[in-house]
């Protein structure tokens, strides 16, 4: 299990480090953190959709917690605010790594990987 979290995010850091990524511009994201989202995916999700949420995560904040976009997307998996609502008290907490995964585990539960689908089709 080690050895593939530490396969998966050495790929994940090398694709958001790299020129086309989409989410670069967050920044300020150390390798610690990037471990510790990856610890976190793979207590909600297993193999390809643990990899693939990681991917989703790199391209929609640059793994970084507290990305916030211009069109109001929050967190690591950049949850729009309409599900503010719906996530109750686990809103206030979107812009913790855990908060961060479970509120995209909420989603994909309520949506699949539909949610995720206007940047993410490359994951």
């Amino acid at each position: 299990m080690k050895l593939i979290v530490a396969t998966v995010l050495a790929a994940l850091i090398a694709a958001a480090s790299s020129a086309g990524a989409m989410a670069d511009n967050y920044g300020g994201v150390t390798a610690a953190e990037k471990q510790r989202v990856t610890r976190e995916v793979y207590r909600y999700w297993t193999g390809w959709e643990a990899r693939r949420m990681l991917c989703i995560i790199g391209r929609e904040s640059g793994f970084n917690k507290l990305a916030r976009s211009r069109t109001n997307d929050h967190g690591l998996a950049q949850a729009n605010i309409i599900w503010a609502r719906p996530m109750g008290a686990t809103w206030e907490k979107r812009y913790t790594i855990k908060g961060g995964i479970e509120i995209a585990y909420r989603i994909y539960r309520s949506q699949g990987w539909q949610a995720w689908a206007g940047g993410s089709h490359r994951c």
